[in-house]
């Protein structure tokens, strides 16, 4: 199986574990969860399971997460436009997390519900070589 699958069945199994459980029962299964990962050496997944395990939570609450990705910090006025602009296509809520990324170039990508919006000027240069190319 790979990484990918077993992080959303992880994800998905110690989220379904904890629901409506007390502080101690939360801790067994947290204790049964680690030393699950310990056994069968998942340890390295933990980043990406605590990532989908909030990607679960934001879909049960009705939120769509969204990763906006620039070379500059954007302004308020352009996250609310994104904002907006990915309600307008969810019909959800969004949260936005903006996070500068150098390797752009320039523009912005934009990462929801399995979706990227790439308007990077990375990906344009990259499409407008493929495009001599042929």
């Amino acid at each position: 199986m790979k990484d990918k699958n077993k992080v959303k069945i992880l994800a998905r199994s110690i989220y379904l574990a904890s629901q409506n459980k007390t502080h101690r029962d939360l801790e067994t299964v947290a204790a049964n969860f680690s030393g699950y990962l310990k056994k069968h050496h998942l340890e390295k997944l933990i980043p990406e399971i605590l990532t989908e395990l909030e990607n679960i939570y934001l879909a049960e609450q009705g939120i769509v997460a969204a990763q906006v990705s620039s070379t500059q910090k954007l302004s308020d006025t352009t996250l609310k436009h994104i904002e907006t602009l990915l309600h307008s296509r969810s019909g959800k809520k969004v949260q936005i997390k903006s996070v500068l990324d150098q390797e752009l170039l320039g523009g912005v990508s934009i990462r929801y519900n399995d979706k990227i919006i790439d308007l990077s000027l990375k990906n344009q240069l990259h499409n407008l070589t493929k495009q001599l190319n042929n």
